[in-house]
């Protein structure tokens, strides 16, 4: 739970530096600057996106990518399979 809320704060807080307006654009925010990112993919890097809608989400590691299925939102499937590859599980 620890693990998924920090993920959670993570991905809301990708979502936060969004500007609104204008043409959709993406952000990415990379874990190498972020506390408690090693308990989410330990050894790895991992970049976290978004659209400024928030109808699009991602987690990337390693040149995969884990999509959500309806935007920020709905990032549970995804999150999981990023933890399950990040941790070999």
């Amino acid at each position: 739970m620890k693990k998924f809320l920090a993920v959670t704060l993570f991905v809301f807080g990708v979502f936060a530096l969004v500007s609104c307006g204008g043409e959709e654009k993406v952000k990415c925010e990379s874990s190498k600057d972020q506390e408690g990112s090693d308990l989410l993919c330990p050894g790895k890097n991992f970049t976290v996106c978004a659209t400024e809608s928030g109808d699009e989400a991602w987690f990337k590691v390693d040149g995969k990518k884990f999509k959500c299925k309806g935007g920020i939102e709905d990032c549970d499937e995804a999150f999981e399979e990023f933890y399950n590859y990040c941790t070999g599980n």
